[in-house]
């Protein structure tokens, strides 16, 4: 893998040796160049699996385990259970939306 030290390195001796490269060298010197940022901007970005894992992880799915809690009135105040992703237990309340381990959302909704 090229760094960007490398790189700039590349970029400086371009810079300080210009009078005496031959020009096709230094053209394909620079097109290197603006292929290996292009490459580190796309490595940043992250890999095709990396972007499927994400958009799994924005599907909604219920708590496993899911245990209602209840105040001394008995009204639902919250729910536990585990994580459907990590296997976290989790206290969700109703605005809870996603879980703060691993980022998978979560529906505290009942299923009917």
């Amino acid at each position: 893998m090229i760094s960007k030290i490398e790189i700039g390195a590349v970029k400086d001796y371009l810079e300080t040796n210009n009078e005496s490269e031959l020009k096709i060298a230094r053209s394909f010197l620079e097109d290197i160049v603006l292929e290996l940022e292009e490459i580190q901007q796309y490595r940043s970005i992250g890999t095709v699996s990396d972007c499927k894992e994400a958009v799994e992880m924005r599907k909604v799915k219920k708590l496993a385990n899911k245990e209602e809690l209840r105040n001394f009135n008995g009204n639902i105040y919250s729910f536990r259970g585990n994580c459907p992703t990590c296997g976290e237990k989790r206290i969700v309340s109703f605005d809870t939306e996603y879980c703060s381990k691993c980022g998978q959302a979560i529906s505290w909704q009942d299923d009917n």
